[in-house]
This record gives C-alpha cells, sequence and structure tokens, in this order.
C-alpha cells in the first residue's frame, strides 16, 4: 500500500471517527479548524443538549515514530464530555480506534513524561530539557506506562460505547 502523505494523515483519521459514529447512530461534525480542544462534536439526533467533544489523535507507521504526538497541555484537560480518539493507521484495512476518557489520558501523559524524564539520555550529555513540552503517547504494546497494566490501552480498543454513553 502507498505511503499516505503527511498532511492528509489527520484529515483521513478525523473522516474515519465521523464515520464510526455516524455508524454508531450518533449526529457528528467537524469543529472549525483550529478549535480549541475538540475536532468533532456527537450527540444523538434525539437530544441536541447533551454534546460531546472529541479530539482526535492519527498514527500511521510512517508519521508517527511509535505513538501520538502530544503536549503538556493535555496533562491538565479534564472534562466527563472530552474524549480522545487514537486512530492507528498502520492497519488502513479496519483501522483500531482508542476511545480514551480525558481524565485517563491526563493521567497517563502525566505519569509517562515522569518516567520518561528519569530516564538517561541515550547518549548522556546532560539533563533532559525540563522545558520539553512534548508528551507522546505510545501504542498499548509498545510502551509501559507507571500506574497502568501492559496493555492498558487493549481495554479502550473501538470502546464507542464510552461516547454513546456520555450522550444519553
Amino acid at each position: 500500500m502507498p505511503t499516505m502523505p503527511k498532511a492528509l494523515v489527520g484529515a483521513a483519521g478525523e473522516f474515519y471517527v465521523l464515520f464510526r459514529l455516524h455508524a454508531i447512530g450518533l449526529v457528528a461534525a467537524a469543529a472549525p479548524r483550529n478549535a480549541e480542544r475538540v475536532d468533532i462534536f456527537a450527540f444523538r439526533p434525539t437530544d441536541r443538549t447533551r454534546v460531546v467533544d472529541l479530539q482526535v489523535k492519527t498514527r500511521t507507521k510512517e508519521s508517527s515514530e511509535g505513538g501520538w504526538m502530544m503536549n503538556q497541555k493535555h496533562e491538565d484537560v479534564v472534562d466527563d464530555r472530552l474524549f480522545y480518539i487514537f486512530v492507528d493507521m498502520e492497519s488502513r484495512d479496519h483501522p483500531p480506534c482508542f476511545v480514551i476518557p480525558s481524565k485517563t489520558i491526563a493521567d497517563v501523559v502525566t505519569k509517562s513524561h515522569a518516567a520518561w524524564m528519569a530516564l538517561p539520555k541515550l547518549r548522556g550529555e546532560g539533563p533532559k530539557n525540563p522545558n520539553n513540552r512534548v508528551r507522546r503517547m505510545q501504542p498499548a504494546y509498545r510502551h509501559k506506562v507507571p500506574g497502568f497494566e501492559p496493555g492498558w490501552m487493549n481495554r479502550y480498543r473501538d470502546a464507542w460505547h464510552l461516547v454513546a454513553a456520555a450522550v444519553d
């Protein structure tokens, strides 16, 4: 299969998530580009008062360096109606999506980054930059997070019921 152009990876993930949300009976729409904290809004067609915000993070083997890019700000974003959808386009036939509440992501990103900071640099040249805002979510089968069992993300694989329950 040809390599997906890097500029299309995010859009492909968002359109795939829209498809999956429509397939479970939710109305979903893309937020305006560069909207703070949200890529997609979703709600039940019968009740437009309960809306969830979804932030989509998409990776391919070529674009990801083994994970999804995050930022320090994700350590502090906790909202019962915000979910992160991590789309893994390494398998393009039926890409798995990990549907994870923002509270869990805030905890994982914080603990994972602290554990990474505690590791020595690869070449041992001085300490790591404590002001580095970059964070990375690693796929469940590649990265151990303190306080989370190996493979912890697997329980969130295609867990669309979490989004559906949040709009009920």
